[in-house]
């Protein structure tokens, strides 16, 4: 059975995700793993797979923009409805409590931390590809360094 290389040492968490309704699922154990014996192979489909997960982690910046905002849009309205909402005139500190215990206000900063969770994933799995493809062509040199000293 042929080796897989991994390069970290433990198991990473599967990736799920949906963006513009399309779900997607990534296995990092899978994806960024190397069979020994397909290293050409690999090497080959390395810029594919890394320009895959770059355009995954760009709709995940835009995702976390996004909702971001949708925050944002949520604490405005939130500050407009407590100030008119006050028999008398609160403090700054008054609105901004009034604001963060509000539970549509709790849900908001949750989705945009979970954006935030998600895009920093991916990025850390563009650097991994990254690392990956140094990885790979290190192995198809040392894979061809033996082939020359065994027909040599």
């Amino acid at each position: 059975m042929p080796k897989r290389f991994r390069f970290w040492s433990g198991d990473l968490p599967l990736i799920e995700f949906a963006v513009g309704g399309v779900e997607y699922k990534i296995n990092p154990n899978l994806e960024l793993g190397i069979e020994e014996t397909m290293v050409g192979a690999e090497l080959a489909r390395q810029p594919a797979k890394a320009a895959w997960v770059g355009v995954l982690c760009s709709m995940a910046d835009r995702l976390e923009g996004k909702r971001e905002y949708e925050m944002d849009v949520c604490r405005a309205k939130l500050d407009r409805e407590v100030r008119s909402g006050a028999a008398k005139k609160l403090t700054e500190a008054a609105v901004k409590a009034a604001i963060l215990r509000h539970p549509t206000y709790a849900e908001a900063v949750e989705t945009h931390l979970k954006a935030k969770e998600l895009a920093g994933q991916l990025k850390a799995l563009v650097q991994a590809f990254r690392e990956r493809g140094f990885d790979l062509r290190e192995l198809s040199a040392r894979q061809r360094g033996e082939e020359r000293g065994s027909h040599g």
